[in-house]
């Protein structure tokens, strides 16, 4: 059993960006605009709060964020939120000589939902989200052995949620969500590179689906103080292909397809958040908001396996293991939003500490970025019809490293930035 560099991270070919497809448009990765794999926010108002929208929370978006806030819609509304991510500078620099620049396309995203009362005490809703991911492209890269090659992966979820909201005294609402979500990951590693103790690999697009689930509660403790919280259980991935080739060239054996592949050890984790939201006039809210992410559990270890090869005399089965041990993840947003007549003018900031320990990034998954700047206006254009848009500055963020299972020698360094773009557009009646 030979093991080859192995990794997940930040990249996006066409077939994966069809991974969130609803009615004709879908994509995962968000050009480092993540805490770890997690979006910061779920549409434009969402994401222009800084993620801090717990106790905001009353657009069809509260399905993933806090299925309570659902109650906070009166009658009817459907919501239709897309992003558009540019990866500004995502580079990987080692000791081989490699200053590589990430060549990934903007990466689209578009989401949304409908949700409506039912009575006065409950509402009922289902939507479609781009949950996060991660993704990059690196082209001619010196790989140690030689030669030079591509370096490419990329990995993201969409959840297919259906949720409700019922109120359980004067001012508390509940709210639930279940999801079918579908994971992705597509994976180049060295295609065209083979020797004695190095396969390179190209994995085609493997997925799997999962159930999951997330609870939520809103308190109006004061007319200008509200609270919310949620609980979202983890979703472990294990994803099936039925296409991976090997470079065996060093074996005498060429390219080699294997017919069935399997990965396993990437997920989304377990979380928990409170957030508050505060209006100290009626024009302006302040809203504040703490996560605990529990990536420890859901980043671990990741196994790529391969079996049913096409060639006679090629290992029948093939594993490789990388240790990821991501580290735990408390995440602090703050936002703030002005209503002036029909505008509403919104800034916020969040702040995630990099999950990936310094020896185990790879230029695969290096979704490292901590801190986040944003920016929105919308505006109402009648009682019925309005539009949002938000401005994620997802700040530069430079990590070196050593990761002692990748052949890039000591002292490699990754560094991520991205801008991504929101829109949104609601009807409510």
């Amino acid at each position: 059993m030979r093991r080859s560099p192995s990794g997940c991270g930040p990249r996006v070919r066409s077939r994966s960006r069809r991974l969130a497809v609803l009615l004709a448009l879908a994509a995962h990765g968000t050009a480092g605009a993540t805490n770890g794999f997690n979006l910061i926010g779920f549409g434009a108002e969402s994401t222009a709060m800084g993620g801090a929208d717990l106790a905001v929370a009353r657009d069809t978006s509260a399905l993933n964020t806090n299925p309570a806030g659902l109650l906070q819609i009166e009658g009817r509304r459907w919501d239709v939120a897309f992003a558009l991510g540019y990866p500004r500078d995502v580079r990987h620099v080692d000791g081989l000589g490699n200053d590589a620049e990430n060549v990934s396309d903007p990466v689209p995203v578009l989401q949304g939902g409908w949700a409506r009362r039912v009575g006065s005490g409950a509402a009922l809703g289902v939507g479609l989200f781009v949950q996060g991911g991660a993704g990059s492209d690196f082209e001619q890269m010196l790989t140690g052995f030689g030669n030079r090659d591509g370096l490419s992966s990329s990995f993201g979820l969409v959840k297919l949620s259906l949720g409700g909201a019922i109120r359980a005294g004067a001012k508390v609402a509940l709210g639930a969500s279940v999801s079918l979500t579908r994971g992705a990951l597509e994976q180049t590693v060295f295609p065209d590179t083979s020797a004695p103790v190095f396969l390179g690999y190209e994995l085609d697009e493997a997925d799997g689906y999962r159930f999951g689930w997330k609870v939520g509660i809103a308190v109006e403790a004061t007319p200008r103080v509200r609270l919310g919280a949620a609980y979202t259980e983890a979703i472990p991935l294990d994803l099936e292909g039925d296409r991976i080739v090997f470079d065996m060239e060093a074996l005498g054996l060429g390219k080699v397809a294997y017919g069935e592949a399997h990965a396993e050890g990437l997920g989304f984790p377990r979380e928990v958040g409170l957030g508050l939201a505060f209006r100290p006039t009626p024009s302006l809210l302040l809203s504040v908001e703490a996560d605990w992410l529990q990536w420890s559990n859901a980043v671990r270890v990741s196994i790529l396996s391969a079996s049913a090869p096409d060639r006679p005399g090629a290992p029948p089965e093939l594993s490789f293991v990388q240790d990821q041990s991501w580290k735990d993840q408390r995440v602090l947003a703050a936002g703030a939003a002005w209503e002036h007549g029909a505008t509403t003018w919104r800034a916020g900031y969040n702040h995630g500490p990099n999950p990936i320990p310094p020896e185990t990034l790879t230029p695969l998954f290096a979704a490292i970025n901590v801190h986040h700047l944003t920016l929105g206006v919308g505006r109402r254009f009648s009682d019925t019809w309005r539009w949002d848009a938000a401005f994620e500055h997802p700040f530069r963020h430079e990590v070196t490293y050593t990761n002692p299972s990748l052949p890039f020698g000591p002292d490699a360094r990754e560094e991520v930035e991205g801008l991504v773009f929101h829109g949104s557009v609601a009807r409510a009646w």
